[in-house]
Parts: structure tokens; C-alpha cells; sequence
């Protein structure tokens, strides 16, 4: 039981009260449930009036035992409906859009996973890991004998300047950290590019609050009718037997736009489940063994015999599967004009050819000698161009303490282009097509805007591809189902449909997603194959970072994505 708890409430608000910018407090307690309820719900009452920009609370909790999927006991608790599955990773979930949010931890390694900048800390015992975590002055909540937090606090120059004996609660103070200012009012930011990934992030920093200015080209001649309206791709977990990096951070990719984009389900996505069919080698024999060897929950991923497996796609499937129940069809197309088409967003169709980030004001240059100003942010977007947009703007490099210049963005070294085609095949033809995603050394997606979308052609280093037989007879080659027609069939019955583009990947295929080190510049780029997956969450770890809110995904993996990563 908590000490005291309506007292300690109202000190919690005081300090939100008192605060500028994004209040967080983390809880590694047996007393979680109690104090983490008390806590939404008191603060629901506050948030539901008028609140400046910039506030918010965030509420951090992580276990207080050995095992890390901890869940609450008491059925009325305000976040059982939304409890998380029991999947290693960090679980956002907006009780009030952006305002008050908590983040439920399931890491081993609890507190050296989080990147976040704590305010107050309810501890059953206090450790040196968290002291990371604490802004300059902070609050600790513990039973524990305060000789034990006086020794841990030492380890970071800590002192104890206040102590309520009553509320186990301890005053601690650093001045000699920095201390991080957020803007009382909302930043002004520029986003350049408005693919999916450009998309995504000018729609939350505008959900936010912030004002956003969207460039691109495209929006001179956006897709319209046929192409638009069958417009069609896949968001599927990426799923390794070694649960690698590249899963997990496709599982916190898939999570976010599940999350962030279900209120487009039934105008742009399509939450109809992905079926994997078991092959003898590849990628659906290595999810096959993943299934065995990982135990994770049967909402998210479970074997299915070739009968359950035809009962769930509605085509005969001879073999065994896998099927992923968050898996969906989405339409490219239209989820770009659903996240650009909001008041907050003003739209140019200038290209952008430099940045000039010297200046506490960031000014941008086109190719037409115009010039954009007064930005606090700029996001560079832009796929397989970013780098270009770099190097005219002289941040391609950086200079050592050596005085040796080196490229600011090392993995820009094997940034290259892969393109790929798919082909439209009209619904009627094969059945009205299938209820699920079905994949393979494929994909095979559901019926929209009267045709099914078939994929997928990997070339390296093509920057011009185009849609040609070859292409559809490779990828027919790759669905796990026997059609009554081939690719010359289709062609002589519709021509050439379908649709060619250039993704940019680098080694390893994972995104680039991130500030440049000493600028307010960040890179959401080489999103490759996988650009509806990684697209909800780059534009989650931006915002966040622009916010001082705590990151969505743990310190290894944003590493992993960080442009100064090697």
C-alpha cells in the first residue's frame, strides 16, 4: 500500500504545474497499479481543460520483479483494455492524444533500455542505473533507508536538498547538468519530402501542435483514378528466430501504425492479417522455426495447417503457414493524402536544393533561387536524394578534433537504389482475391479499387526502372498459388499493369532516422521495402526528440537507426 498517496498526488501536480515542457515520471514499484491509476485518473481531470502547448505528463512504468511482462491484476484498472501483448520492447498509449501518456517497459533491461529525461522516480529501491535518466533537479519516492539513495545519488554528483519524511519523498539536485529548454510555443518545422515518410512525420509534429511546411515536387502531379484507387502494399512483422534488431524494430514499427493509422482502417488500410506459406528455404522457413523457438502470443503470430490456412486466405493452400493477425494492406496513395490533408500542413511543390543550419534559424534554398525561412526543425525526407541535399549544404561532413574531415553519415557509403515492380491483376480473375495478405517469395494482396496487387522485383542500382513481361513473369513466379493464366495472358488482356519505383536501402536494411549530431536537422531515409512499416515510428521517435518526451524505442536499437551510426 502507498503512503499517503492523495497527499503525494497533489505533489505530483505541483511539479507539473510548476514545469515547462513534458513531465515524466517512472514507476519500478509492487505499488504501480495503485499509484499509476490514482495518477491517470487525477490527471484526466486536469487535462480536460484548457492546456498549454507544450505540457503534458508521461508516466513510465517498468517491472517490479524478475519478469519483465508484468500486467495489472485488478480488472478496473484504466489501462486493462489496453494493455500491451507480452513482446520485449516499449508500448505507448495515448489516454489523451500527446498529453498523457504512459509507456509500459518490456525490457530485461529495464532502466539502461529508455531514452528519456525523468522528473520524478517511484522506486521501491533506488539504483544507480536510473540516476541517468534524471533531469537536473529531481524527485525519488522510496521506502528505502535514505543512506542507501544518498550513496546512489553520489554516483552522479546528486544531493539530497529536501526530504519529506512523511511522503518518502526526496528533493535531489545537480546543478552541473544541462538543462534541455523546450519552446513555449509551437516550433516551426519543414519536412522535405512527402513520401510515406515525410507523410507521417509533417502528420504528428502537426497533430502536436507544430507548424509544418511540406516540400515536394509531387504534389505538381499526384496520382490520380485507376492508379490511385488500386494503389496497394503490405505491412508485415519481420520476424527472425534470434529476434534480431531489424525485428524489433519492425514489431515497434507495425505496433505504431496499427496505433497511430486505425482510424484509417476501411479508407486506406486494410487490417486483414498476413498469411505466410512454409517453403523449404528463405525467409518463410526461417519464420516457421521462429515460431517454435520464440514464444510469443498466438495474437501475433501462430502456425496454421494448409486447412486453416485456406480457410483463412479463401485459396486452396496445399502446405502449412504462418499467419500474423497485425499484418495489413495498405494503400500507399491514399494514406499520403489522408496525413498531408490536414489545416496544419502547407504544401509546396518547391524542389529543395540546400539548407543553411548555421544560423539559430534554419533558411532553405531551391532550385529556383527561392529561399523558405525561420525554421527551428528541418527533416530531410527524401530518400536516395538525401544525400545530395547534404553534401549542397555542406553537412555531408564533419571535422574531428584532428582537423581530419570525415562523412557525417558513414552508412550514406552503401546507400544505393533497389527498385522493384508489381502488377495489377483484375479481382475477377483470380477469385475476387484473397481475405489475408498471402506471402511467399512474394505477396499477394486483397482486392482494391477492383484489381489485386501482386509483388515484388528486387534490382540493385536501377534508378529508372519500368513495369515489363520479365517482371510479371518473375513475380507470378513467386506467389505460392497456381493461377489459370500467365503473364503473357495478362498482357495480352490489359497490356502492361502495374506499378515501378526505386526504394534506397543501406547494409543492413534497416532505417536511417534521426537528428544530426549538434544540429536540428533530422534524416528519415532509406526506408527501403519496408517503408510502411518504419514510417509511424520514424515519425514517433522525431516527434519525440523534438519534444523531450520519452523515445518510443530502446537506446540499442535507436543506435542502431541513429545517421551517425556506423
Amino acid at each position: 500500500m502507498f503512503v499517503n498517496l492523495p497527499e503525494f498526488l497533489k505533489k505530483i501536480l505541483k511539479i507539473y504545474q510548476q514545469k515547462q515542457g513534458p513531465t515524466v515520471v517512472a514507476i519500478k514499484s509492487t505499488s504501480w497499479e495503485e499509484v499509476s491509476g490514482a495518477l491517470i485518473q487525477e490527471f484526466k481531470k486536469v487535462l480536460n481543460f484548457n492546456v498549454s502547448f507544450e505540457k503534458s505528463l508521461h508516466i513510465i512504468l517498468l517491472s517490479p520483479t524478475k519478469n519483465i511482462f508484468f500486467k495489472p491484476s485488478n480488472s478496473s484498472h484504466v489501462l486493462k483494455n489496453a494493455w500491451p501483448l507480452p513482446m520485449s520492447g516499449i508500448n505507448r498509449i495515448d489516454i489523451l492524444n500527446f498529453k498523457l501518456v504512459v509507456h509500459i517497459v518490456y525490457d530485461e533491461y529495464g532502466w539502461d533500455s529508455l531514452q528519456a529525461e525523468i522528473d520524478v522516480f517511484i522506486v521501491d529501491e533506488p539504483c544507480k542505473n536510473m540516476m541517468r535518466l534524471a533531469v537536473s533537479n529531481i524527485y525519488v519516492y522510496t521506502p528505502s533507508q535514505v543512506s542507501t539513495l544518498e550513496e546512489i545519488a553520489s554516483f552522479k554528483q546528486f544531493k539530497i536538498v529536501h526530504r519529506n519524511s512523511e511522503l518518502n519523498l526526496y528533493q535531489l539536485s545537480n546543478p552541473h547538468i544541462k538543462h534541455k529548454c523546450i519552446q513555449a510555443q509551437p516550433s516551426n518545422i519543414a519536412v522535405i519530402g512527402a513520401g510515406i515518410a515525410g507523410a507521417s512525420i509533417a502528420n504528428l509534429l502537426s497533430k502536436k501542435g507544430h507548424k509544418v511546411d511540406l516540400f515536394d515536387p509531387k504534389f505538381n502531379d499526384m496520382p490520380t483514378g485507376e492508379v490511385f484507387e488500386t494503389s496497394a502494399g503490405a505491412i508485415t512483422p519481420v520476424i527472425t528466430a534470434d529476434d534480431s534488431p531489424k525485428s524489433r524494430i519492425s514489431r515497434a514499427g507495425v505496433l505504431r501504425a496499427r496505433t497511430r493509422w486505425q482510424c484509417y482502417f476501411g479508407q486506406a488500410l486494410n487490417p486483414c492479417g498476413t498469411l505466410e506459406v512454409d517453403r523449404d528455404k528463405g525467409y518463410a522457413k526461417s519464420l516457421a522455426q521462429a515460431v517454435e523457438m520464440l514464444n510469443f502470443p498466438d495474437e501475433w503470430i501462430r502456425r496454421v495447417t494448409a486447412e486453416e490456412a485456406t480457410s483463412i486466405s479463401g485459396f486452396n493452400i496445399n502446405r502449412d503457414a504462418v499467419f500474423l493477425p497485425f499484418g495489413m494492406q495498405i494503400s500507399p496513395l491514399k494514406i499520403i493524402k489522408l496525413l498531408t490533408d490536414l489545416e496544419g500542413i502547407n504544401k509546396f511543390t518547391n524542389r529543395i536544393l540546400s539548407i543553411d543550419a548555421s544560423c539559430p534559424k534554419i533558411r532553405l534554398k531551391t532550385e529556383d533561387n527561392d529561399f523558405f525561412e525561420g525554421y527551428d526543425y528541418v527533416v530531410i525526407a527524401s530518400a536516395i536524394k538525401t544525400p545530395e541535399i547534404l553534401a549542397t549544404s555542406g553537412l555531408d561532413t564533419v571535422k574531428l578534433k584532428s582537423g581530419q574531415c570525415v562523412q557525417r553519415v558513414s552508412k550514406f557509403g552503401t546507400l544505393h537504389a533497389l527498385s522493384g515492380q508489381t502488377l495489377r491483376v483484375p479481382a475477377e480473375l483470380v477469385s475476387g482475391g484473397p481475405k489475408c495478405v498471402i506471402g511467399g517469395l512474394g505477396y499477394f494482396l486483397p482486392e482494391m479499387g477492383g484489381y489485386c496487387v501482386m509483388g515484388s522485383t528486387y534490382k540493385h542500382n536501377d534508378l529508372n526502372p519500368e513495369v515489363s513481361l520479365e517482371g510479371h513473369q518473375s513475380i507470378l513466379s513467386k506467389i505460392p498459388i497456381e493461377f489459370d493464366f500467365d503473364a503473357e495472358d495478362l498482357v495480352r488482356l490489359q497490356g502492361l499493369k502495374g506499378h515501378a519505383c526505386v526504394r534506397a536501402v543501406v547494409n543492413g536494411r534497416t532505417p536511417l532516422i534521426g537528428r544530426l549530431k549538434d544540429t536540428n536537422v533530422f534524416l528519415a531515409c532509406a526506408y527501403g521495402s519496408h517503408g510502411m512499416t518504419w514510417a509511424s515510428l520514424g515519425a514517433e521517435i522525431i516527434g519525440a526528440e523534438i519534444g523531450l518526451e520519452p523515445s518510443p524505442l530502446s537506446r540499442d536499437l535507436l543506435r542502431i537507426m541513429a545517421p551517425d551510426s556506423t
